[in-house]
């Protein structure tokens, strides 16, 4: 049976790369579930489109969403592992899809330890992570959170969420967000990517991060562990960034802890987190 490009399988990774549901973690996530059927599907129907179709598969992944770091360490699991056959393959991304889909909840539990009991929490950007840990704190913990709207209006959303959710939400229009740090007790924001020295995020977050060591405030960064990417792998995608509307370029140190559910790290250490993976020879 030939024919894969038209499988519904197929179909869906698309759909999920043009229109994602949910965070990066969450989107990656799924895309890595169904990449796993239409491996099993490719080794039971049509063997001897193995390892082509899954090869055009990946790339087409990673061509459009070069920024994803989710969805470039799946890449990386398939193609460290395309020559070992389908049964790894699939394995190793029904193994990123578990990671990334248990990543949220754990992240939410130890983000929400460090929001401060009556005091003000100013969310940078949609992260869904940053969302979940403001949920998970709002169950022990009185406080009240400000959003900016974001250059494309997405905080709206993300404050109707939390609003909807019984949290305490202020929407500060996007040129007023630094002013606002002088009633704010911590910063929380989520990343598309890290890496050994830097992070991916929102256009506004680096003057917001910088104003924020110069007031002494303290400022965190939650993301998936399965965000750490090394430098080739890093570069790659803030190349991608830094030609995309409404993505920079920030560097890690500026926050004073980097929450991943490996544990909290510095950001020496969630440097070196991202520099010891291994790197396909496809990618680098």
């Amino acid at each position: 049976m030939t024919g894969w490009q038209e499988w519904p399988a197929r179909h869906r990774i698309d759909s999920l790369i043009d229109a994602p549901q949910g965070g990066e973690a969450e989107n990656g996530s799924l895309i890595a579930a169904e990449l796993a059927l239409f491996v099993e599907r490719i080794d039971a129907n049509a063997p001897e489109a193995f390892p082509e179709a899954i090869d055009s598969m990946v790339r087409s992944i990673v061509a459009h969403r070069p920024t994803s770091a989710p969805l470039l360490t799946l890449a990386n699991a398939v193609f460290l592992t395309i020559d070992r056959g389908p049964a790894t393959v699939i394995a190793e991304v029904r193994s990123v899809a578990e990671r990334l889909r248990t990543s949220v909840g754990i992240l939410a539990t130890m983000g929400a330890a460090f929001i401060p009991d009556g005091g003000s929490v100013l969310a940078r950007g949609t992260s869904s992570s940053v969302r979940r840990l403001l949920e998970r704190a709002d169950g022990d913990k009185k406080f009240r959170v400000m959003c900016g709207t974001g250059w494309d209006g997405g905080g709206r959303l993300f404050v109707s969420d939390l609003a909807d959710a019984g949290i305490s939400v202020e929407l500060v229009e996007e040129d007023l967000v630094v002013d606002s740090l002088l009633g704010v007790d911590l910063i929380v924001t989520g990343a598309s990517a890290f890496g050994p020295k830097t992070m991916i995020n929102t256009v506004g977050t680096d003057v917001l991060v910088r104003e924020a060591a110069a007031l002494d405030l303290r400022v965190l960064l939650v993301t998936s562990a399965d965000k750490a990417l090394p430098a080739r792998l890093f570069d790659r995608a803030a190349a991608a960034a830094v030609a995309t509307q409404g993505l920079e370029v920030v560097g890690l140190e500026h926050f004073e802890a980097i929450v991943t559910e490996l544990g909290v790290l510095d950001p020496v250490a969630a440097g070196r987190l991202a520099e010891r993976r291994e790197v396909a020879p496809q990618l680098a």
